[in-house]
C-alpha cells in the first residue's frame, strides 16, 4: 500500500526554515550553531530551488531509483576519466 502523499515529514523538508524551528528544542541549538558557525549554510538552506525536490518526490519510486541509479553511474564515470592536468 502506497502511503498518502504529500507527508507531513515530507512537506516539512520542502519548505522554507521556519522561524519556530529556531526556538524548537531539538533543532533550535543545531540551528542557532550553525548560524554562528556556518551562517552561509543557514543561507543555501533558505535558497534551495524546492521545486527540484517537488518534482522528484512526484516520481514513483522505482522512477526515483532509476534516476539516482543514471546519476550515480555518471558521477562514477567521471571519477574514472582522466583530468586534462593527468595527460
Amino acid at each position: 500500500m502506497k502511503p498518502g502523499h504529500p507527508t507531513t515529514a515530507t512537506e516539512a523538508c520542502t519548505q522554507p526554515l521556519q522561524p519556530a524551528l529556531w526556538e524548537d528544542p531539538d533543532l533550535g541549538p543545531v540551528l542557532r550553531g550553525l548560524a554562528v558557525q556556518d551562517p552561509d549554510l543557514i543561507e543555501a538552506v533558505a535558497d534551495v530551488d524546492r521545486s527540484l525536490i517537488r518534482l522528484a518526490l512526484a516520481q514513483a519510486p522505482l522512477d526515483r531509483l532509476r534516476s539516482s541509479s543514471n546519476m550515480m553511474r555518471t558521477l562514477m564515470r567521471f571519477r574514472r576519466e582522466p583530468t586534462s592536468e593527468g595527460r
